[in-house]
């Protein structure tokens, strides 16, 4: 993959997808941008408070009922690069909006792509990673899904790793 110039795109909202897509960019030697809505709705799956609850309704709805949100302007073209790896967490199974929006508006831009997800279930997430290729228009190289508990107990390196590897492994 040396000679394959690499964007990784994420969305975070409880740290643990940045926490991943940074280590996948450092391996990668990719650019690495983060998605951010215009009018953020921080939420975390364990998190508490009538605030966390309310945001935590928000992002479900909107990414059960598949759409999307505002988000801001992107610095890089995905049409710069030849590979983008986009990663995101689950909401009820589903696509947050913000990537959502993400893939509607660069997907088509995108040469090839790979995805990558955080979540509480160590069962990949087949339906999210279905939404995402057809969000986007393309096949994934790749798939990863890496469990919310590994990467806050710092054990989830050797992941990144194997996923990097298949991602070196394409054609």
């Amino acid at each position: 993959m040396s000679n394959k110039r690499v964007l990784v795109v994420f969305f975070s909202s409880s740290g643990n997808t940045r926490k991943v897509g940074q280590a996948i960019a450092e391996g990668l030697s990719a650019t690495v941008e983060e998605i951010q809505e215009v009018n953020p709705h921080p939420a975390d799956i364990r998190g508490k408070g009538l605030r966390n609850f309310r945001n935590m309704g928000y992002v479900v709805f909107y990414a059960l009922t598949g759409r999307t949100v505002p988000i801001k302007a992107m610095q890089q073209d995905p049409a710069d690069y030849d590979l983008v790896v986009i990663g995101t967490p689950i909401y009820a199974s589903s696509l947050p909006a913000p990537v959502r929006a993400y893939l509607t508006q660069y997907g088509a831009k995108c040469k090839e792509v790979a995805f990558f997800s955080t979540g509480l279930d160590p069962r990949p997430p087949r339906r999210m990673f279905r939404q995402m290729e057809k969000a986007c228009g393309k096949a994934p190289q790749a798939v990863c899904a890496f469990q919310a508990d590994r990467i806050q107990a710092g054990d989830f390196l050797p992941q990144v790793q194997e996923f990097i590897s298949r991602l070196s492994s394409e054609p």
